[in-house]
């Protein structure tokens, strides 16, 4: 059970820190568009 838990936590922090760059590249390629109209 415990060995379960590490690995769905591990993969829930691969998951959020894809989340997180996918967000920093809308992020930038809005500020990008922004700036170029």
């Amino acid at each position: 059970m415990a060995e379960n838990k590490k690995e769905l936590i591990k993969k829930l922090k691969v998951l959020l820190k894809n989340l997180v760059s996918f967000w920093n590249q809308t992020n930038l390629k809005k500020r990008l568009i922004l700036r170029t109209s």
